[in-house]
């Protein structure tokens, strides 16, 4: 008979840099632009983070829609306290209120993150509503990505106060 793998989603209030996850997994954009949001935090506190995804962006200038859906797991800075998981999940941003963030390209990403997650036993922390409120994808969606490829990780979703 198969064992069952849970999964353990927790929501938390507060900061995502508050948890103790030692991935914390976010969406970026594909254009070497981390402007808002959470990815403007990881840019200000992990500038060794945000070289990496600049790197990485810099390269593909040309070709900036063949990053989506790839998981970049970085670490947040050169003493490895914990890695950011930069989730290409949108190619351009904006702020019209439309939808940037491609959900097919998310769930790959996710996948990735989950599976190394997986290998590694390491618990993983995000924002509430990854993809939705700036990149305009819709959270139910989201919420049941998460809740599928995410099986068998343990996973924080940290929410804001108001958002």
């Amino acid at each position: 008979m198969g064992r069952e793998v849970l999964m353990s989603v927790v929501i938390k209030e507060g900061n995502v840099f508050d948890s103790d996850a030692m991935i914390i997994c976010h969406q970026v954009n594909c254009q070497g632009v981390m402007g808002s949001g959470i990815a403007k935090e990881v840019r200000e506190r992990y500038p060794v983070a945000y070289e990496h995804y600049k790197r990485l962006c810099d390269k593909y200038k040309d070709h900036t829609d063949a990053l989506l859906g790839d998981a970049q797991i970085v670490p947040a800075d050169d003493a490895f306290s914990r890695y950011i998981a930069n989730c290409f999940g949108q190619d351009r941003y904006g702020y019209d209120g439309g939808q940037y963030t491609s959900v097919e390209a998310l769930k790959i990403a996710f996948t990735n993150v989950a599976d190394v997650a997986r290998k590694t036993h390491l618990k993983v922390a995000m924002p509430y509503k990854i993809g939705c409120c700036r990149g305009g994808a819709d959270w139910n969606e989201v919420q049941k990505i998460i809740e599928d490829v995410f099986q068998g990780v343990d996973v924080e979703l940290w929410k804001l106060e108001g958002k």
